[in-house]
């Protein structure tokens, strides 16, 4: 048994594809129609808007999976982290110049020990800061936490 990395071929999404997906929308589209519920708009713009946002992720992604620099993947780990960081800050309402190191630490020995965990000893990659790797094993949602509201203590009084 062999413990080299298996590569497998990257798949693209064609246009056919991406709308066969958008065509899960359909029913919970048509059941907020049918029950007229008021945020109907604000659904359809946000599909846009992640679209959009994905559209623009993925050419980057691209640029950094082809060029394969250890400092581009330094800095989709930097910018994660500190839009993750803000929004934390932002939604828990706390004051920036107090919190903004003290979540970012967090926040990134969350993501990054376990992400250098599982490339180097699992996995057996040698580059840790391969994109190919790095990239999906932190992706987006290593950096989501759950947001709610607290009070200036930190206590969390709620989560949505």
């Amino acid at each position: 048994m062999s413990t080299e990395p298996v590569m497998r071929a990257i798949i693209d999404i064609d246009l056919m594809s991406l709308a066969l997906g958008y065509l899960l929308l359909i029913v919970p589209l048509a059941l907020m129609l049918w029950y007229k519920v008021p945020r109907t708009g604000r659904v359809l713009v946000a599909v846009a808007r992640m679209t959009v946002q994905l559209m623009l992720v993925g050419l980057y992604l691209q640029v950094v999976f082809d060029l394969d620099r250890w400092w581009l993947t330094m800095l989709w780990l930097v910018v994660m982290a500190v839009a993750a960081d803000l929004s934390v800050i932002k939604g828990a309402g706390l004051g920036m110049r107090l919190f903004f190191p003290r979540v970012l630490v967090g926040l990134v020995a969350g993501a990054v020990i376990p992400m250098a965990y599982f490339i180097l000893v699992i996995l057996g990659v040698p580059d840790l800061l391969s994109p190919q790797y790095v990239i999906p094993i932190t992706g987006h949602d290593t950096w989501q936490l759950p947001q709610g509201k607290h009070d200036r203590d930190g206590k969390v009084l709620s989560l949505h």
